[in-house]
């Protein structure tokens, strides 16, 4: 069978895969054509003054990696399903050029597909998003017009995207299932590539984050403080994803106790397999921040804005208990273990109750943290009224009891479905 008869028939094969993929891909160059179709607006740039169109763009700008975290975190999960198959594939004897042609075959399918229906959903939806824009400013327009710079914007990066995964689907990713191959047969293999030391990250975020957080409490300059709480959550975010498991790690080795071992472990686990989550949540609380500080100089603006950042919040939120839900499923076969090596319901609850509230710490309270500091010094300089430091409050409370809570039921259901079926 050649390659591209290989291709067509692993397109068959995996068609529901296939299928979301592509619509997800549809969905984030919808998005990037009506992000850079409102920056390159003649009418939003002439009737927005210097600092607010630099706040729009900077904001738009920051959605925009979060639409490419997101086109790359799918990419992955579309990749991670067809690991074993490509696996097999490559034992059977099926040559790594072959291999390499079929999936670009299979990107170059996707590609096109998700680049004609973008380009048009975002072609038909533009007007509306235009007209929710110009009513926000004061706009009275009702012209709408698609700008060069802003087509040209949308293809180059949708073509570095589709280049930039092309690459990593074709080449990286399956020499890195190879290595792990390998290193699973051969317990001495190591890779060649050496890792950043984790100390030296774990030093030096934590170093940067308390002395913006120092600096914050007692500054009372608000461009500093947003400035300051932004790069601060970014820092927050280093030490998250690359100490944090690290530390968990070693407490999971350490601890005597059967319970806490197993929190540590599968907070690790859910650290290491939700960063596409944690970096959104990072970057809307830094951005959120910023934003805020400007609640003055246009109040409708900054409302707006700040309305759209809560509600991708609220998304990504909703994201993490998906991914909690596909996680518990996972894991109905380690509920299982614990339950014929003798642990009762209670003991696997109070797993499930900590491992639940460690990472929702890690998703939530520790984002939080600049984000509160800011908005409470934001309060106290008068930037912001006090129903706006009580919004936010409430809303981030609110969120946080939603997503734990949720995920203790997800993880609580799988359980008791368990107990009542015998552990079958």
């Amino acid at each position: 069978m050649n390659s591209l008869k290989l291709s067509l028939l692993l397109l068959k094969r995996d068609f529901k895969n296939f299928f979301l993929y592509t619509c997800s891909s549809i969905i984030i160059f919808m998005v990037l054509f009506g992000i850079f179709n409102i920056i390159y607006d003649p009418n939003i740039k002439s009737n927005l003054s210097q600092g607010d169109y630099v706040s729009l763009s900077s904001i738009h700008l920051i959605v925009l990696f979060i639409i490419m975290l997101i086109g790359y975190y799918s990419n992955n999960l579309f990749t991670e399903k067809r690991k074993k198959e490509i696996a097999v594939q490559i034992i059977s004897g099926l040559s790594l050029n072959s291999l390499a042609f079929s999936t670009a075959v299979i990107n170059i399918i996707i590609s096109l597909i998700s680049l004609i229906f973008g380009l048009l959903f975002g072609f038909l939806l533009s007007p509306l998003v235009l007209s929710i824009i110009y009513n926000i400013i004061g706009i009275n327009n009702t012209s709408f017009s698609l700008t060069n710079e802003g087509i040209t914007a949308t293809l180059l990066i949708i073509f570095v995207n589709i280049f930039i995964l092309g690459l990593f689907n074709v080449g990286l990713g399956y020499r890195t299932e190879i290595c792990d191959l390998i290193r699973s047969k051969n317990g001495n293999y190591k890779t060649k590539i050496k890792k950043p030391s984790k100390k030296f990250f774990m030093i030096v975020s934590l170093i940067i984050s308390l002395l913006f957080l120092f600096y914050m409490i007692f500054s009372n300059d608000f461009n500093a403080i947003s400035l300051l709480g932004f790069l601060g959550s970014i820092s927050t975010l280093i030490f998250t994803f690359y100490c944090l498991p690290s530390i968990f790690s070693k407490l999971s080795n350490k601890s005597s106790d059967k319970i806490n071992f197993l929190v540590f472990r599968n907070i690790k686990l859910n650290i290491e397999k939700n960063l596409g989550i944690l970096i959104s949540i990072y970057l809307i609380s830094g951005l959120l921040l910023v934003n805020l500080a400007n609640f003055k100089s246009n109040i409708y603006l900054t409302s707006a804005f700040s309305g759209s950042l809560i509600l991708l919040l609220f998304l990504f939120i909703i994201g993490t208990l998906y991914s909690f839900n596909s996680l518990a499923t996972l894991k109905i076969r380690n509920f299982k273990i614990l339950k014929q090596l003798g642990y009762i319901n209670s003991d696997i609850k109070k797993i499930i109750f900590k491992e639940s509230l460690g990472f929702i710490f890690c998703i939530s309270i520790l984002p939080s943290v600049f984000l509160f500091v800011g908005i409470f010094k934001y309060y106290y300089l008068d930037i912001i009224p006090f129903f706006i430091l009580v919004s936010i409050v409430c809303i981030f409370l609110f969120l946080m009891i939603l997503c734990f809570g949720s995920c203790y039921v997800i993880y609580s259901k799988g359980l008791d479905s368990i107990f009542k079926n015998g552990g079958r």
